[in-house]
């Protein structure tokens, strides 16, 4: 190739690799300007993700602060913490399935929570997330801005009541027909399916509507949430199940946990009597730990919790944290002492009580085993009467000359106008007891140990004789049942006792504080 042909040749490719370079270098400029756009982009979507990120902390820390995080503590920790502890202790106390279905519960609903929460913690629209987060808010919080259209209180508790079963059914019943004197629309929640049909006309007669078994009453309080201004969940057990669902569904609800009485306070007494095996005494051991476990961080988890005694208020007081614990003990209805059925027309003793209550149980055997040998060496005729619903074969075969199994008594009124003396030799328990009141207000002389007294009040000596041991229950109850004066100013002043401190119409002012809603500001 000649050295002309050559330069051309040299001279064509340097003008197109300059063009080259020119378009090169035209499109890089236009690359850097669309990577700096980009980067604009970015910083500004990382800002607005920043503002997001803080928005889920804000509202992460309501939930973990707030009580209904801590009503999911039981699924979260407790249940974790005390497996191997928690299955057998419920399985010994009331039955493998019913220890199963207590176990995970709470951890359903657990589950549901993080099926339905989490897609909205991560939700692009504010209002889904602020409803979020209403949902897991402490009722203070959240009342002024979601107040319900109507007054209305779910009462929710294990079984349906029954005057004639026990005094927890006897006290409810008071307490609903109270509530609802007082303008409030009550219904209420069975945890069980199985009632008596009578049992629940007799609610429905009161103008009280009943929803029986679990799955009814959850899908009640899911559906129905914003209708109520107040749940009131009875026993441990219970509220253990109801309050996360409650606190789910219903955050503008107050939530108020009635103890009925301190589980874990019965269970660590029953493991001090003297006279049960070890197994027994490791059982109790092991049913008072778990129910402290379990009443601790329900009285951090209700916005109200009641008790039935200044003495039981003052244990709680000492772990519930900031919600108040208030007084709601039993109520009882008292009339006029009837004078035809004076201290010569009466005759024998009674002991009246639940033995689905083990307490009642261990009392009758002590009682019959320990103190009724002093009583018939001075009083040869005298006749234990021993009433109460699902009485046991073992205190049926405790029948004797002087021993008197009745079980159920459908009305008790005939008895205690011709019953001279009522017995109360409880070992241990915890509550008020509803028959020492129930006989006190029917001015029936009651003799007890102090633990059958306890929250009452009482003067001994004046209201009622209290006994400490066989020998002095034996004492107390010979005194009282020969000696016509002491046996008639005892009747009169036990009476007045129920009338002024046990009463609807005293208790009232307490049942209006325990049930009160919260002003709008």
């Amino acid at each position: 190739m000649d050295t002309h042909l050559q330069a051309q040749i040299h001279t064509h490719y340097t003008v197109i690799g300059a063009g080259s370079n020119v378009h090169e270098e035209q499109a890089s400029t236009a690359m850097l300007r669309e990577t700096n756009e980009d980067i604009q982009r970015l910083r500004h979507e990382l800002m607005e993700a920043h503002v997001h990120i803080q928005e889920l902390r804000q509202i992460l820390d309501a939930i973990v602060n707030s009580k209904a995080w801590r009503a999911t503590e039981v699924p979260r920790h407790l249940f974790d913490s005390l497996k191997g502890l928690f299955r057998p202790v419920l399985q010994k106390a009331v039955g493998h399935d019913r220890g199963r279905q207590m176990e995970y519960a709470a951890q359903e609903v657990l589950s549901q929570v993080d099926d339905e929460a989490n897609p909205l913690l991560i939700s692009d629209t504010p209002a889904t997330r602020i409803d979020c987060l209403g949902r897991f808010q402490s009722t203070a919080d959240t009342i002024a801005g979601c107040a319900p259209r109507a007054q209305c209180v779910l009462f929710i508790d294990a079984l349906v009541p029954d005057a004639t079963r026990d005094s927890g059914s006897c006290r409810l019943l008071a307490l609903m027909s109270a509530v609802a004197s007082i303008g409030y629309k009550v219904e209420f929640a069975a945890d069980s399916e199985v009632a008596e049909s009578s049992c629940v006309m007799n609610l429905e007669e009161l103008g009280i509507e009943v929803i029986l078994g679990r799955d009814a009453a959850s899908n009640r309080i899911e559906a129905r949430a914003d209708s109520y201004n107040l749940f009131f969940v009875s026993r441990p057990d219970q509220a253990a199940f109801y309050l996360p669902l409650i606190r789910y569904y219903s955050p503008q609800a107050i939530a108020i946990y009635d103890t009925v009485d301190l589980y874990f306070l019965r269970y660590s007494r029953a493991s001090l009597l003297p006279d049960i095996s070890n197994d027994d005494r490791q059982g109790y051991h092991e049913l008072s730990h778990h129910y402290s476990l379990l009443e601790h961080y329900l009285a951090t988890a209700a916005d109200r919790i009641i008790v039935v005694s200044d003495d039981e208020r003052v244990v709680v007081e000492g772990f519930s944290g900031s919600s108040p614990v208030l007084v709601l003990p039993n109520i009882h209805k008292t009339k006029e002492l009837d004078s035809s059925a004076d201290f010569t027309s009466r005759s024998n003793i009674l002991f009246v009580g639940s033995f689905r209550h083990m307490p009642n149980v261990d009392a009758v055997f002590y009682f019959v085993n320990h103190v009724m040998p002093l009583l018939t060496n001075r009083i040869s005729d005298l006749v234990f009467i021993v009433v109460g619903s699902g009485m046991p074969d073992s205190i049926r075969d405790l029948a004797s000359a002087n021993v008197l199994p009745l079980g159920f008594v459908d009305d008790l009124t005939d008895l205690y106008r011709s019953i001279r003396v009522v017995v109360a030799p409880l070992r241990y328990g915890a509550g008020l007891k509803g028959k020492v009141g129930e006989s006190m207000s029917f001015g029936v002389p009651v003799v007890g140990t102090p633990l059958a007294f306890e929250g009452f009040g009482i003067q001994a000596g004046k209201h009622a004789l209290v006994a400490d041991n066989p020998h002095e229950l034996a004492e107390a109850v010979a005194n009282v049942y020969t000696n016509q004066s002491l046996w008639e100013q005892i009747s009169i002043e036990a009476h007045s006792f129920i009338d002024e401190r046990f009463s609807e119409r005293a208790v009232l002012s307490r049942i209006k504080d325990v049930f009160s809603i919260p002003a709008n500001p």
